[in-house]
């Protein structure tokens, strides 16, 4: 046997499923982060040798974040290091990206492009390998790119620096920007 509400119950059960759908609903509709491209300056793109400058010494991939005159390596030219010791690290910090030791000249390293999403900055880059059977010397190199990037208001704390090739991600890591 059914049992009949008054209208005064049924107008309540039917407000509570409309109340229960309307907030799972908003619930489902939160908008995701917004993830913001990230302007970068190239400083270098370059093919360390033995006969240059210090190597990266990984054969991996690698990623260096500089937010201080102290963390910059001597693995770019004499000009980068230069500006990376003199360089206000009030408004700028450095990123390079290195391809790993590679058994010729011919590779490189292009950054294509930064985006953020609150604080994990993606990286994508390229690495590049010379044609086949094209001429090049035999010798380690080290290949890499180095960007400058803009402090804006937002940073001061502690970013996930995910470096992306071919849509795989090669490298994480963290670094506190001040």
């Amino acid at each position: 046997m059914l049992r009949k509400f008054s209208p005064k119950k049924r107008l309540w059960w039917h407000s509570l499923v409309v109340a229960s759908l309307l907030i799972t609903s908003l619930n489902a509709c939160t908008t995701p982060p917004e993830e913001v491209d990230v302007p970068f300056e190239t400083v270098e793109r370059a093919e360390i040798t033995p006969d240059t400058g210090i190597l990266y010494e990984a054969w991996e991939p690698g990623l260096s974040v500089i937010t201080d005159s102290g963390e910059a390596d001597n693995l770019f030219s004499i000009q980068s290091q230069q500006m990376l010791q003199s360089a206000d690290y009030n408004k700028f910090f450095f990123v390079a990206v290195f391809q790993g030791l590679k058994g010729s000249n011919g590779y490189g390293v292009e950054i294509e492009n930064i985006s953020r999403v609150k604080d994990t900055l993606r990286l994508e880059a390229q690495f590049i390998a010379p044609p086949p059977y094209s001429f090049v010397a035999e010798i380690v190199t080290s290949p890499y790119h180095l960007v400058r990037i803009y402090k804006d208001a937002d940073w001061g704390r502690t970013i996930i620096f995910n470096l992306v090739v071919s849509e795989t991600t090669v490298v994480s890591t963290t670094h506190h920007i001040p």
